[in-house]
């Protein structure tokens, strides 16, 4: 999440070179202020706390009863709902079924290109977006 305000620029399509560097430089930001470790912890908890709210005992799988978690999809739902919820603290717990199982979402998590930096910053985006957006 910390690179999304910067659009992950950066990021060259190469996943684990990505994260390598990603994590190298927060184990050193963490050496200096060893706190950060718990703010991140939080968040990652927060973000697991309204998954589990939202998407129940299906977790992150494709289905009820897939026995794996496709990355792009779980990539696209863990990333985005930490965003919305840094957005919004007091995100409301919605219904997700309309869009969660739809033709968009899986098009978006579709392991096609996953590594490309648009669908990335797509799929994210739509999670993100489905999560912050007004009930009418």
């Amino acid at each position: 999440m910390d690179n999304y305000g910067s659009s992950y620029s950066d990021y060259s399509g190469n996943v684990a070179q990505y994260i390598d560097r990603y994590v190298e430089s927060m184990n050193a930001v963490c050496e200096k202020n060893e706190s950060i470790i718990e703010d991140y912890r939080k968040k990652f908890e927060s973000m697991l706390d309204y998954a589990q709210k939202i998407l129940g005992d299906r977790g992150f799988r494709k289905t009820k009863t897939s026995k794996s978690t496709p990355r792009a999809r779980f990539e696209a739902l863990a990333v985005g709902i930490g965003l919305a919820l840094a957005d919004n603290p007091d995100l409301p717990v919605r219904d997700v079924s309309d869009w969660i199982d739809g033709e968009e979402f899986a098009e978006c998590t579709r392991s096609d290109a996953a590594n490309n930096k648009s669908k990335l910053v797509a799929r994210v985006e739509f999670v993100k977006n489905k999560l912050l957006q007004v009930e009418k």
